[in-house]
């Protein structure tokens, strides 16, 4: 089972029912009541794999069959919320299997609920919408306080379905009112307020059901005079203020905003970063800058201790979640920093705002890789290097894409400056993706339209400090759609700018380990298949591309039949590589699960590839440069070039060569011949190595055109 629908703010109404406890449950003294009350406790901490293993130790001890459900119930939430999904179908379907064994109604409505939940968020509608059914059907003739909460739990669900289809069901609106009277009616308990605000979530999620919002949330505010609970009075005042900030009732909206801060508990820091980033962005409509920044500043002090926990434990597609509710706070802090800097006092307050929006699109960066590849462990080999400390002539260029422009940070040295072009987000998107399109077609030269006028955004306003600093080196961090272009094929109308300058691209300074290669023999290991194989075409240069970078670089060779996945486990284990040269399909996707390098025998995907390379980050030397050279990328898809870009800091390597698309076979063999011809001599950096080989080719008339050498990027340490 694996997520393909996004279900937003479905976490709400979920909460009710999760770690639920039936009443009998309570009744039974054991060790097992103990554990099941301790995991639900870890859960709601996040720790989730030690709520599983309490779980577990539980199942062991003779729990009464009652308890049984509940642990499979809350077995099954924690897998999903691990994203394990498979074991969270599993343990779903057994709690649902048990519940009907035990012939009571609200036991069962409970675990079909989280069964549906499950099923929603994997993107089997049927399956969730039956499931949804059932349970409401079974607690229809109940009454009883507990029995109502929980059909209208499962109602909000089941509505929620419905309202994200295109065409929802006409009467949804009428169902929602009456759902909202029936909540009304109930006395005021702190699981009445959250399915008056799951409710109020579902009603500002569907069209023209504003005015139902509205009074959801003021019967809300009502009952929270009522109920202790601070959590949930903040939730209110949060949900009111985002009401608010909507209509642009931006003074109202503060007001609330800030009671949902000050109700908001110490122990809910993933509450309390949404309201002071709520009251950021209404600060800031409301041009209060400074006190916005205030805001902001202490949203991502906030958000980026908790940040893990969040993407690790939200039931929502990771990439939605990651860029709706944490990429925004990042960026907006680092436009709001950069529209200070013009109107800085002095030029040390220049450098100081300068380097702050460095900082956190630096920030940014790390948490992008982290989202993409589920991992919090997402860091550079060696020691990071600070910005600073990089070689003088050495430029590095962060192009931060914003709503209504283009700035470029560029640092060369301990100077910083500031860029702007006038070109808004939607056009550079449209320009980026035309280029790329054009690049890979090798008969056109339409090319030349989109490269000539990135150059002139991105590069000519920057050329003045380059000549003034007399720089010999570009290191780009790109950023959206940028991250899907070769910027060595940027033209300023008689040359690419890899003709001027040696390029690398890296995710992030952060993330990467500069230090110079040392070049040692026989420490290589070439691989690859030329074969076709798993409904793969075949790759006939790559045999002679094998045979030539081993007679270059020396070193061992396994190709075709011999290049398995436990084969190449076997020679990493087995001797310390400096240099790892993979010439076999690559598919860089949308998610890190379905981007693989092609084996004989499978497909290595990214965490197996950082599986099989971790041997390798234990030793003295990691390895200096993997090469990847039959790889692409969806065109215009940025979280494929995302992951293609942090491929060396998953891998742990220093450096990684890599193509965008399929390039043509003798183009490839020539341009990785030359680079490692390059690389061999010494003082030659890889950067300036792969620069040189793709010169090669621009004087040939026959490969004059980027489509073939252009996809070739340098990635990571350019040294």
């Amino acid at each position: 089972m694996k997520p393909a629908r996004i279900l937003p703010a479905m976490i709400v109404a979920v909460a009710l029912a999760v770690a639920a406890l039936p009443p009998g449950l309570l009744a039974a003294p054991s060790d097992v009541q103990e554990a099941i009350a301790t995991a639900a406790s870890w859960q709601a901490r996040g720790m989730y794999r030690q709520a599983l293993a309490r779980l577990d130790g539980a199942r062991a001890n003779h729990p009464t069959a009652r308890q049984m459900v509940v642990i499979a119930r809350m077995r099954g939430d924690l897998y999903q919320l691990l994203h394990q999904w498979e074991q969270a179908g599993e343990a779903m379907a057994r709690s649902v299997e048990l519940a009907r064994q035990q012939h009571d109604d609200l036991l069962l409505a409970k675990s079909l609920n989280n069964y549906g939940n499950l099923m929603a968020t994997a993107g089997l509608k049927e399956e969730a919408t039956a499931a949804f059914k059932e349970g409401i059907d079974l607690l229809t003739p109940h009454h009883e306080a507990a029995a109502v909460i929980q059909r209208a739990t499962t109602e909000i669900n089941l509505y929620r379905l419905d309202a994200l289809q295109s065409k929802p069901d006409p009467s949804l609106p009428a169902k929602l009112a009456r759902l909202a009277e029936e909540i009304r009616q109930l006395p005021a308990t702190a699981d009445t307020l959250q399915l008056t605000l799951a409710l109020a979530t579902l009603a500002a999620d569907t069209k023209g059901e504003d005015a139902l919002q509205q009074r959801l949330l003021r019967h809300a505010l009502a009952q929270s005079q009522s109920v202790y609970r601070p959590e949930l009075t903040a939730m209110t005042h949060g949900m009111l203020g985002h009401y608010l900030e909507r209509h642009r009732r931006f003074a109202a909206a503060v007001k609330q905003t800030r009671q949902a801060i000050f109700f908001t508990p110490e122990r809910a820091p993933e509450q309390r970063y949404r309201w002071q980033w709520q009251l950021g962005r209404i600060l800031t409509a409301l041009h209060r800058k400074q006190e916005a920044l205030t805001a902001y500043r202490a949203a991502v002090g906030t958000l980026t201790p908790i940040r893990s926990m969040l993407l690790g434990g939200h039931r929502m597609a990771k990439a939605d979640y990651f860029a709706r509710q944490i990429k925004p706070v990042y960026s907006e802090l680092a436009a709001l920093i950069l529209a200070k800097v013009p109107q800085a006092a002095s030029e040390r307050q220049r450098q100081t705002l300068l380097r702050e929006a460095r900082d956190v699109m630096e920030e940014l960066k790390t948490a992008e890789l982290q989202n993409f590849f589920h991992s919090a462990c997402v860091t550079a080999s060696g020691a990071k290097m600070k910005l600073e400390d990089v070689d003088p002539y050495t430029a590095i260029i962060y192009p931060v894409v914003l709503h209504d422009h283009l700035a470029v940070i560029v640092s060369v040295g301990d100077t910083i400056k500031l860029y702007n072009a006038a070109v808004d987000a939607q056009q550079l998107r449209r320009t980026t993706y035309d280029f790329r399109r054009h690049l890979q077609t090798r008969t056109s030269y339409e090319f030349l339209h989109e490269a000539t006028r990135l150059y002139r955004w991105i590069i000519q306003p920057v050329e003045p400090l380059l000549a003034a600093r007399r720089v010999n080196q570009l290191v780009i961090v790109p950023d959206g759609a940028l991250r899907t272009i070769p910027f060595s094929t940027l033209y300023d109308g008689h040359h690419f700018l890899i003709e001027h300058y040696p390029l690398a691209v890296t995710p992030g300074l952060a993330l990467t380990d500069p230090q110079p290669m040392v070049k040692t023999s026989g420490t290589t290991l070439v691989a690859g298949l030329s074969d076709a194989v798993q409904g793969f075409s075949a790759l006939p240069s790559v045999k002679q591309e094998m045979k030539t970078v081993q007679s270059i670089m020396g070193g061992e060779r396994l190709a075709n039949q011999a290049y398995t996945i436990p084969a190449l486990e076997r020679a990493l284990k087995g001797k310390e590589y400096r240099l790892i040269h993979l010439a076999t399909h690559g598919v860089f996707a949308h998610s890190n699960e379905d981007s693989f390098l092609l084996t004989y025998d499978g497909k290595l995907n990214m965490n197996k590839l950082a599986d099989l390379f971790s041997i390798n980050k234990q030793r003295k030397h990691p390895v200096e440069l993997l090469t990847m050279s039959a790889c692409q990328t969806a065109l215009g898809d940025d979280r494929a070039a995302l992951g293609l870009a942090g491929v060396a800091v998953q891998a742990g390597v220093r450096s990684a060569i890599a193509t965008l698309w399929f390039v043509d076979d003798e183009a490839t063999a020539l341009t990785i011949t030359n680079f490692y011809k390059q690389l061999k001599r010494p003082g030659i950096s890889k950067a300036r190595a792969l620069q040189l080989a793709q010169i090669q080719l621009i004087k040939q008339k026959r490969y004059w055109h980027p489509g073939y050498w252009g996809p070739f990027l340098l990635i990571g340490n350019w040294l």
